[in-house]
């Protein structure tokens, strides 16, 4: 539906549109990496229990990754820059209360604030690209999206580390003030709002239930990660989550305006690129929960060397994605999509083989590689993976269209983190018992052993005893851990290498 587009969108209003769309996408990125290292300090200056602290972040997750849906929906049937505009005040208005929030109670309501305000703003930001910007030049735009999204999301940790060792973690939420003002100005100043076919109806039962199961799924799976499967919150979100699931889908299926309609799945393209979104998104969340604990609790690594590790990978994901986003435009997202999803199936598969290493001189001779190899696939592949699904479908739905790719992105990555991190205990637990009845068999009756093993890599030997003892303990427990990372890198190389195999069986060429 190019008609619809804007082709005589002039080089200003093209650039402040960029501008705007970044800037906000931004927001919603720094926050979520710059905030996890703050963590510690915000727990002492407000006096936090375990789960409060927990829930600061994971109260924005589950509000975030159950409304993007909906939101992406909203911008359809009202108008993308619109609710594009009140996701970025909403943001910026929690922001200001989280910066000035003195308890616990207040830090948390105001970060599930700021999820509502992000999930009308993140699928709205490629929304609107894809309503103004022509699909033969789409892939550069988003290019340039994903390139300055990374680098904002790398510097996230840094910029935290800083200010939160200054003391001033609360500017990481006011910084969000002026982003905010450019990106309304740009907006306000320069930026038409998108002149597409408006739904007829907005699916209010469909939005409902699409939420509550969105919101049943992500609460039982982030509640599961910390407490395992048998607490009846957990069961009962993730029932709540099933039953409303089903109904959604039997909605979508019965009525004459659906917010996701079915048949949008009968195109292979829409379809496989949400599918490898799926696939490459649950590969990197897995295998990234157990990356920077491998590096420092066993490797030996400081924090702030292990966040060093990343900048390659950080800056080859912003380099490529700019580059790609060119290639896609003239040549089509499959080449560089399988090409991509090999590296990194080849990347994790190099990750699964080092063990206990000498620390971090042997850093090149270890994880180097592989750390450059994803770099350069997810590079290859984000911009590819999203032109294909926001050009599969007709620009009236780009807002749905952005929502269900970046709800599957956050979901997958949810759900692997819960999936592998439950797997990842019982293989632990096993193992270490398993190397101390070989090597030392009186510690494996300990009082107290199991509940210590839940700590993981942090585990440490109950009670007292001697040197050798301490050792045997040290020594199971890395090469436990490190059995553990070998085995989420490997479910993480399967997982992209059916990737892989989906694009080429299934993306259509371009014509």
């Amino acid at each position: 539906m190019e008609k619809n587009n804007f082709p005589e969108l002039d080089r200003v209003a093209y650039h402040a549109m960029l501008v705007a769309t970044i800037l906000a996408s931004s927001m919603a990125f720094i926050d979520g990496t710059a905030l996890n290292v703050a963590l510690p300090v915000i727990q002492a200056d407000l006096a936090l229990n375990g789960k409060q602290l927990i829930w600061i972040v994971n109260g924005y997750m589950v509000f975030l990754s159950s409304l993007m849906l909906t939101g992406g929906a909203l911008g359809d049937y009202y108008g993308r820059k619109r609710v594009f505009t009140l996701g970025i005040l909403l943001f910026s208005l929690s922001s200001v209360i989280c910066g000035l929030s003195t308890t616990g109670t207040l830090l948390i309501a105001s970060r599930c604030l700021q999820g509502v305000g992000a999930a009308l703003m993140v699928p709205g930001s490629l929304s609107l690209i894809t309503a103004l910007v022509p699909s033969r030049s789409r892939g550069k735009a988003i290019g340039w999206w994903s390139m300055f999204s990374a680098l904002t999301t790398t510097s996230g940790p840094v910029l935290g580390g800083w200010l939160s060792g200054t003391g001033l973690w609360r500017i990481i939420f006011f910084l969000n003030i002026p982003l905010a003002l450019v990106a309304l100005w740009m907006l306000f100043r320069y930026v038409p709002e998108p002149h597409v076919e408006k739904q007829k109806n907005l699916d209010w039962p469909g939005a409902l239930l699409g939420t509550l199961f969105l919101a049943g799924i992500s609460y039982g799976l982030i509640e599961a990660g910390e407490s395992g499967f048998s607490g009846w919150q957990v069961i009962s979100a993730l029932s709540l989550g099933a039953v409303t699931g089903i109904l959604f889908i039997i909605r979508e299926f019965r009525t004459s305006a659906p917010m996701l309609p079915p048949s949008l799945f009968a195109n292979l393209n829409f379809t496989t690129g949400n599918l490898v979104t799926i696939l490459m998104y649950a590969s990197l969340g897995g295998f990234l929960l157990f990356y920077p604990l491998n590096l420092i609790q066993v490797q030996g690594y400081s924090p702030q060397l292990t966040g060093l590790t990343m900048v390659p990978f950080a800056l080859l994901i912003a380099g490529m994605s700019w580059i790609t986003g060119k290639w896609v435009d003239s040549t089509g997202p499959r080449t560089m999509l399988i090409l991509g999803q090999m590296l990194l199936a080849i990347g994790y598969f190099l990750f699964s083989m080092p063990g206990v290493t000498g620390g971090p001189p042997e850093f090149f001779s270890t994880y180097f590689i592989p750390l450059l190899l994803l770099g350069t696939g997810m590079g290859l592949s984000v911009v590819p993976v999203t032109t294909t699904v926001m050009n599969s479908i007709p620009e009236s739905r780009s807002g749905m269209a952005s929502g269900v790719n970046n709800t599957l992105a956050r979901a997958s990555q949810v759900i692997a983190m819960a999936v592998l991190g439950g797997m990842a205990l019982a293989v632990f637990q096993e193992n270490v018992l398993e190397y101390l009845q070989s090597q030392a068999p009186e510690l494996t009756g300990r009082e107290g052993l199991n509940t210590e093993l839940k700590n993981l890599a942090e585990a440490e030997l109950p009670g007292s005893g001697n040197a050798m003892q301490e050792q045997v303990f040290t020594d199971a427990v890395k090469h436990s851990f490190v059995l553990v990372f070998r085995m989420a890198a490997l479910i993480a190389s399967i997982l992209t290498a059916v990737s892989t195999l989906l694009v080429y069986g299934l993306i259509k060429r371009k014509k």
